[in-house]
């Protein structure tokens, strides 16, 4: 016989709030469990919209509530901005400082996503290397879970 640890279950807190948009996107994917989706797919959300309700219409035409449990991903756009402060700098060199500028916004933006989120695109909008100064602005794509706060 052998006796092994029990696992707890997770259990999720089931409410009748609505899930909210946190950010302007445009709506992606939907992994909802329960509860009534008000957009559709491809549709463009603004902060505080309303994506699922609680409130669904049974047979009878009557309004009832269930409960609300889910997620909700979209594609959101982020601009980021890095300058870094070089004592001197080579001709040869100029490559590095493109992929260390670069790497530092990648690394700021892979902070701010979760498990199963993803950057779409990245647009490099701006590279200098003026007076010892690296400067690099990005515009970024990324597929997020727009409930979560």
């Amino acid at each position: 016989i052998q006796f092994i640890e029990r696992e707890e279950a997770i259990i999720y807190p089931l409410g009748y709030e609505p899930l909210v948009a946190s950010k302007d996107a445009v709506i992606a994917y939907f992994e909802v469990e329960s509860g009534k989706k008000l957009v559709k797919i491809d549709q463009y959300v603004n902060k505080g919209d309303i994506l699922v309700t609680s409130e669904v219409i049974d047979s009878n035409g009557n309004v009832r509530h269930t409960y609300v449990r889910g997620k909700v991903y979209g594609y959101t756009q982020y601009y980021k901005e890095v300058n870094i402060t070089v004592e001197h700098i080579e001709e040869y060199m100029k490559p590095l400082a493109f992929l260390k500028a670069l790497l530092t916004l990648r690394n700021e933006i892979a902070k701010e996503i979760d498990q199963g989120e993803h950057i779409v695109t990245e647009n490099i909008l701006h590279f200098s290397l003026v007076k010892g100064t690296i400067v690099m602005k990005i515009q970024y794509t990324l597929y997020e879970d727009i409930t979560r706060a």
